[in-house]
């Protein structure tokens, strides 16, 4: 529900839109209320954007900034700050490779530069974050203020402390997950641990491997979601 509004006073237009969308959803999750505000110039070619989630009466999500029609594209020049944000959405796009991802997020990211290729520059920082391997059935939990640059087309793991949740083994993960507006997915991560619970399944008819392992040394993930070594 809101308003869309057309002042004219003489030859001066004012374009403007107040929005509020309630129980926000991204893949069936709950992000809470989210309040748009937009006011235009004149000439229809610069827009002042001010947009906000409200999850418990808590502001968990602020954008704010200009977008701009220059030369028939769309340009963008804007700041997002992150507070106590739930993540768990994000694990929507990864089903099948992660699930029980969980956290909240603080920081900041600025978008600049044309809506098809924009240019992403920020930094996150999670606390009660972790995620589950469903095929290996491990889940672990990341240490407190998990540090994650964003890119246009990349979240960078920053040596994260992991932790089984289950035997308290530890482990350090880094690289990156990558991908092109939100598919075709790829990873890039590496592991380094003494050890490090990988694989904790039960025996049942289709299964390739079972049983329990523990890992020492260094490892790699990389490759399409669909195929990863």
């Amino acid at each position: 529900n809101g308003n869309l509004k057309y002042k004219q006073d003489n030859l001066v237009y004012e374009p403007s839109a107040d929005l509020t969308i309630d129980g926000l959803q991204l893949n069936n999750d709950d992000l809470g209320n989210l309040k748009l505000k937009v006011f235009g110039d004149e000439n229809f070619k610069t827009f002042n954007v001010d947009a906000s989630i409200i999850n418990k009466d808590e502001e968990t999500f602020l954008t704010t900034g200009t977008v701009e029609i220059i030369n028939n594209q769309t340009v963008l020049n804007l700041e997002t700050v992150f507070d106590n944000f739930n993540i768990k959405p994000i694990g929507g796009f990864l089903t099948g490779i992660l699930d029980n991802v969980r956290g909240l997020a603080k920081g900041k990211i600025n978008i600049a530069g044309t809506f098809d290729e924009p240019e992403v520059d920020g930094v996150l920082y999670l606390n009660e974050a972790g995620l589950r391997v469903p095929y290996l059935n491990v889940d672990y939990d990341f240490d407190k203020n998990s540090k994650i640059d964003l890119t246009q087309e990349k979240f960078i793991f920053r040596d994260i402390d992991i932790i089984d949740v289950n035997e308290k083994t530890k482990g350090i993960l880094s690289g990156t997950i990558s991908h092109e507006k939100f598919g075709n997915w790829e990873m890039d991560l590496k592991i380094a641990s003494d050890k490090l619970l990988v694989l904790d399944t039960k025996d049942a008819d289709d299964a390739y491997y079972f049983g329990k392992a523990y890992f020492d040394g260094f490892a790699t993930i990389e490759g399409p979601v669909e195929a990863l070594v």
